[in-house]
């Protein structure tokens, strides 16, 4: 009806008569016979809209949220003015204004103003419309200062959510950074012991249902307590970390490293055939030599070793983590006993694979 759409505004009305008023409440009587009475007006259908003025009348008589139709009460207020039914306009101008001097909202005791003003423009009473007007032009300017302190509060609002949605992107920085250190050894940047006991359960149980071959290995540094004793702890942790380098470059999607406690580590090999893994495996052992770190100590040797001992199996149900382990850590022994710097690797129960 504002655009001058009329046949428009014919056409939804007829859709709230037809297919909305047997769903209508009292208050949705008023603000539909409302906009009835508007478009009366406008189609020149002055007896309807006469109509609608008296149903609407008669409806606010009763016990009705008068100010939960503020906005279309007072605009059919400005048709009665519009009209000259200011008898209308009065009646329910002052109900409104009662409610709206309850509210404290400047804004609305604003708009109740300009309605008086106008009122009493067509009234002629002078005296009463300059009063009037004294009190709009007080409104407003109680409006302005809301709405400057709105802005003020705004900006205020836009940077405390830019500065809190900063502090969230740092502690969510700082919450990666705390995992990552909570999950690496700080030594050597693999993962630690809480990180394997967690990702090799995982693994495991992942090979478990899709029926995979898994491996894991156990390896530790040859002598490396007397290694300590010559060369000092400081040169025991480079020792460690130049290792640690090599395994790190072994990860993969099908190899998870981590460093299980001083100089041993554990390497999970996850799909991978007995032959892959100890291709890999015999790789990462001719890597440590060809590093040839300084080891008077050793038995026959003059550089770092080290020994490796593999399980090597498809999980079967109840297999866990630590059964591997367990396994790989007695396969180590074995390797120790038969002179180190070598490989072995067995099946969960223990007994020896010829690769």
């Amino acid at each position: 009806m504002k655009s001058g759409s009329l046949e428009k505004a014919e056409e939804y009305i007829r859709k709230l008569e037809t297919e909305c008023e047997a769903h209508f409440e009292e208050m949705d009587y008023i603000y539909v016979n409302c906009m009835r009475a508007r478009y009366c007006h406008l189609c020149g259908n002055i007896s309807m809209r006469d109509q609608y003025i008296a149903d609407i009348q008669n409806q606010l008589s009763g016990d009705v949220l008068i100010l939960d139709l503020f906005d279309d009460l007072y605009d059919f207020c400005e048709l009665m003015l519009e009209i000259d039914r200011g008898d209308v306009c009065r009646n329910i101008g002052e109900k409104l204004k009662a409610l709206v001097e309850q509210t404290g909202i400047a804004n609305m005791q604003r708009k109740m103003t300009a309605l008086e003003m106008d009122y009493v423009k067509k009234t002629k009473d002078r005296e009463r419309y300059l009063k009037t007007a004294g009190r709009f032009y007080e409104l407003t300017e109680i409006v302005e200062q809301e709405n400057r302190s709105m802005i003020v509060n705004m900006l205020y609002l836009r940077k405390s959510l830019e500065r809190a949605r900063e502090r969230c992107r740092k502690l969510e920085e700082d919450a990666v950074e705390l995992t990552e250190k909570s999950e690496r050894d700080p030594l050597t940047g693999l993962a630690n012991r809480y990180r394997l006991t967690n990702d090799s359960e995982k693994i495991v149980e992942q090979c478990f249902a899709e029926h995979k071959p898994l491996s894991f290995e156990i390896l530790d540094i040859d002598y490396f307590k007397q290694y300590n004793d010559r060369y000092g702890h400081q040169a025991g942790d480079d020792c460690v970390r130049a290792i640690a380098a090599l395994i790190r470059q072994m990860e993969s999607d099908q190899i998870f490293c981590a460093r299980y406690g001083g100089d041993e580590f554990v390497i999970i090999y996850s799909g991978m055939s007995a032959e892959e893994v100890c291709e890999r495996a015999e790789k990462l052992r001719q890597d440590v030599m060809a590093l040839q770190i300084e080891q008077r100590y050793a038995e026959g040797s003059f550089g770092v070793t080290i020994s490796q001992g593999i399980c090597h199996d498809i999980p079967s149900s109840g297999n866990k983590n630590w059964d591997f382990l367990h396994v790989a850590d007695q396969t180590l022994y074995r390797v120790k006993r038969r002179g180190r710097n070598r490989l072995c690797m067995t099946d969960i129960h223990g007994r020896e694979i010829e690769v």
